[in-house]
């Protein structure tokens, strides 16, 4: 049970003087700021880290939580497409962005790219060594005791970007039967690290934001489709700090940012 205090001294005040405090508190405590909902991000893995910054950087000047979940972009897109009450979605894949604006769960009209990225061949170990000409010869040199790791291709970006680039290079049907699959890039880049393949084919930041990886050689930008990051706004998401934040990643500031990990701008 509550027990109601009150103070020697407030005993004394006169009743019409109490009521005009009682007032004025309960007003104070009515113009209090609430604290915003958390502006919920979800965002493809190999933008963990940087993404990270960025946000990091927008709440030192504005009091907002923001709470980013990453995880593949296909994964993400089904949530979002089953009703996952995300703010802000960014893929690494445009075959994604399309799924969601098919299923009506962004806003077409808000898309942007965010950031840009390459795809490469890399090692486990420290850079150093001089880049190396991709070939059928090489692959099969190199994979005669490992295998290739790969972002799942059925359904991940880096995945998919990395088929796209061997079949137009015709170097598919040299690996596809000696694949190790990541359910997504980052899990890929695990392997990798732990030295459980020889070779992998990633994103550029994964590689270099990494010590135990290294790249070996960058696939030619014209054997796969443009990798890109497109960000844009969930549906019926209009609150005055989700638009903030959305504006702010459109910002020069964001995209040095985000250039500090090794992403190409826009």
């Amino acid at each position: 049970m509550k027990v109601l205090v009150i103070r020697k001294d407030l005993q004394d005040i006169p009743f019409r003087k109490m009521a005009l405090l009682t007032g004025v508190l309960v007003v104070a405590l009515i113009a209090r700021p609430v604290a915003a909902d958390p502006i919920l991000v979800f965002a493809a893995s190999s933008l963990s880290g940087a993404l990270d910054a960025v946000a990091e950087d927008y709440q030192k000047t504005h009091p907002t939580n923001i709470k980013i979940s990453y995880a593949a972009s296909s994964t993400l897109a089904r949530q979002l497409a089953q009703g996952a009450p995300a703010d802000i979605y960014i893929s690494a894949n445009l075959v994604w962005v399309r799924y969601v604006e098919d299923q009506q769960a962004i806003q077409a009209a808000s898309k942007f790219i965010l950031v840009r990225n390459q795809l490469v061949l890399a090692a486990p170990g420290q850079a150093g060594a001089a880049p190396i000409r991709l070939s059928a010869a090489f692959f099969e040199k190199h994979l005669k005791a490992g295998r290739l790791v790969l972002a799942d291709p059925t359904h991940v970006p880096a995945g998919i970007y990395a088929r796209e680039a061997l079949k137009n290079m015709n170097l598919w049907h040299v690996v596809q039967h000696r694949l190790a699959l990541g359910i997504n890039v980052r899990a890929a880049l695990s392997l990798l690290e732990r030295r459980e393949a020889p070779l992998g084919i990633l994103y550029k930041t994964d590689v270099l934001t990494n010590p135990h990886t290294k790249i070996v050689s960058t696939f030619p930008p014209s054997s796969h489709a443009p990798i890109e990051y497109t960000a844009a706004l969930a549906i019926g998401r209009t609150g005055k700090e989700v638009l903030k934040f959305f504006q702010y990643l459109q910002s020069p500031v964001a995209e040095a940012r985000l250039s500090q990990f090794g992403f190409d701008p826009v």
